[in-house]
């Protein structure tokens, strides 16, 4: 039984450092150009200019570009007061997001640039707040995971996912560091537009599907500081809203090429905290066989309370997902092998309409 404690506390030594944000933060206006690429992002576009609308600290200007949607994102976009353009034809190589990010970034104004993804939400005074740690530590790019809030019952199944995401970035371990990221999340990256043309901006990750994680290295390259920090209290993003089909193909994507990308010792550490998870939603079954059902209790509850722990790290993920881990456990294990079959096959992913891993 004491086994099972070491992969426990490996876990929760994934998602240990978070730091925290100042309580006050600028306001009038910054040199900042927001660029938020949208494809069919009619249903999120609203709520996320709102949010930025509200906030004591206003960009220079705020830039849509309109990824070929095929819904009202566009006229949504004008109504709410943003500049909207229009992306160009798809080059060849390109991803669609890089495409829109990389003609955002040419049309942009502000010396500072502020990469968002429609889905998500500002809360109020958060703009304030990121922008005065952004001058204050002198950081050439800033990335911060956004909180996950959970509407849907479905989207408890997310829990594991969003801890691994956290985990990858090499920032919120009991070794890690904010200023050391091995990747940045790609909802929210803040970026010195000198420096983004320094390595080369999203023309240099254009074929990415991972452009966040690519991105990383090449600024630690250029000896650029970097910061990865949590979100909870500032930015939320509601990932999954239109079902389980779609959550399912989004993760697909995003862990289809995730490990690979992901530190030796953060992805063997994961690896070990999952076989941990395995054995002890299993331990109920081990009493026939001289497991004492405290012990198998004690054991399960362990893992429940600590998957709890992390989880609401990341996400509002509620108590009753993390005491039934075992779901969301076996869907995590379903999407990651999904994953690595499509990947290992050379198979494309669906997303948004578009194919991924064949041509875009």
């Amino acid at each position: 039984m004491l086994l099972l404690a070491i992969p426990l506390l490996a876990g929760l030594f994934l998602v240990w450092r978070m730091p925290r944000w100042p309580a006050e933060g600028s306001q009038g206006q910054a040199p900042l150009s927001i660029i938020i690429p949208a494809r069919n992002e009619a249903g999120n576009i609203a709520r996320l200019l709102e949010s930025i609308s509200i906030q004591k600290l206003q960009p220079l200007e705020t830039v849509v570009v309109d990824d070929h949607s095929e819904d009202d994102t566009a006229a949504i976009a004008l109504r709410h007061g943003a500049r909207v353009i229009s992306s160009p034809p798809l080059p060849q190589g390109w991803r669609g997001k890089t495409w829109a990010c990389h003609n955002g970034a040419e049309e942009s104004r502000g010396e500072t640039l502020l990469f968002l993804d429609a889905d998500i939400t500002l809360l109020p005074c958060a703009l304030g707040r990121i922008w005065k740690v952004y001058t204050r530590e002198k950081a050439a790019a800033l990335s911060i995971g956004p909180y996950h809030q959970v509407r849907k019952a479905y989207e408890q199944l997310s829990a594991i996912f969003n801890i691994f995401t956290y985990a990858g970035m090499g920032s919120f371990s009991v070794c890690g560091r904010p200023d050391r990221p091995r990747g940045l999340f790609g909802p929210f990256l803040m970026i010195e537009k000198t420096a983004y043309r320094q390595v080369g901006g999203h023309a240099a990750v254009k074929g990415e599907i991972l452009e966040n994680m690519s991105m990383a290295p090449l600024l630690a390259k250029c000896q650029a500081r970097t910061l990865c920090l949590p979100g909870r209290g500032l930015v939320d993003i509601r990932m999954y809203p239109d079902g389980f089909r779609s959550m399912a193909e989004g993760w697909t994507k995003a862990f289809a090429l995730g490990a690979d990308k992901t530190s030796p010792a953060i992805l063997f550490t994961a690896v070990f905290w999952t076989v941990g998870a395995v054995l002890a939603a299993l331990a109920p079954a081990f009493i026939p066989f001289g497991l004492t059902v405290r012990e198998a209790l004690l054991i399960y509850g362990a893992y429940a309370l600590g998957f709890h722990w992390m989880a609401r790290r990341v996400g509002s993920f509620s108590i009753a997902s993390s005491l039934l881990f075992p779901i969301p456990l076996i869907f995590y294990l379903l999407v990651f092998t999904r994953s690595a079959i499509i990947r290992a096959s050379g198979k494309p992913v669906s997303w948004r309409g578009r194919t991924i891993g064949g041509e875009s």
